[in-house]
């Protein structure tokens, strides 16, 4: 299976070179609501000046897409996952869209 920027590519129409990855992350349910997250997405993109990041959401987590929206980032293409059947949210720092 394909994976990585050639499938988001393949996936999206969506050239991501030279974009930063924000991987998974997760929060113990303990620890939510503390803005954590919101802290490690900013250091993420002040650590990072003039780069763009990417990163894909399930689109049924309304969570994780909160904390993407509310830190700027933008949907910019919806695919099918097809091992998992889940619809996947493509999220970018930069101004594509849907």
């Amino acid at each position: 299976m394909e994976c990585g920027l050639k499938y988001l590519r393949k996936k999206t129409d969506l050239d991501l070179t030279g974009y930063l990855e924000r991987g998974y992350t997760y929060l113990r349910p303990e620890y939510r609501g503390r803005g954590i997250a919101d802290r490690i997405l900013k250091a993420l993109m002040q650590g990072s000046p003039g780069r763009s990041i990417y990163i894909t959401i399930r689109m049924d987590n309304k969570d994780a897409i909160a904390l993407g929206l509310r830190n700027g980032m933008k949907l910019a293409a919806r695919f099918i996952n097809e091992r998992t059947g889940h619809e996947i949210g493509l999220f970018t720092s930069t101004s594509h869209t849907a």
